[in-house]
């Protein structure tokens, strides 16, 4: 896989092969991240989750293809940048498609404040979704379920400081 920022310093499973399509659908999930554009949330749905798939992040859940969509509307009224690194992946399951991500992510807020922080991340790939190819020219291999967990205070405080 081409090396990015964000999987420069990645350290992948040495137990288990994580597939080069999961770690590029991964990579993939944090470069969209990191694109001040609300309408990320399209690309997510139909670039990276299944139809039925489950995305947490720092809030409620978005479940499905509908919410999935939405879920990056109002993702950057608190930020100006966010650039995320995986710095380490762990794999719970033979496959390599239970995955644990502990990574770093850098982000800007509005009043110029700059906050880095760890977070810890878990990823479920779609098994049924492996093996196939999508019509927009990628793998086809998509997520079933993510969620993000953060020490939200060191943002929260950056937010608060003038």
């Amino acid at each position: 896989m081409s090396s990015s920022y964000i999987t420069a310093h990645t350290a992948w499973p040495t137990s288990v092969a994580v597939k080069p399509e999961v770690q590029r659908l991964l990579a993939h999930f944090y470069s969209l991240l990191d694109i001040p554009d609300t309408s990320v949330g399209h690309r997510f749905a139909e670039e990276v989750f299944a139809k039925d798939g489950v995305m947490f992040g720092m809030g409620p859940g978005f479940d499905g293809e509908a919410e999935i969509r939405k879920s990056r509307e109002y993702a950057w009224i608190d930020y100006t940048s966010r650039r995320h690194e995986m710095l380490r992946v762990y794999a719970h399951d033979a496959l390599g498609l239970d995955l644990l991500v502990i990574g770093r992510v850098e982000m800007g807020v509005r009043n110029g404040r700059t906050v880095n922080e760890e977070f810890v991340a878990r990823f479920v790939v779609d098994e049924a979704t492996l093996e196939s190819k999508s019509p927009n020219g990628d793998d086809g291999v998509r997520l079933k379920f993510s969620r993000v967990w953060s020490n939200m205070e060191p943002i929260m405080a950056a937010m608060r400081e003038q």
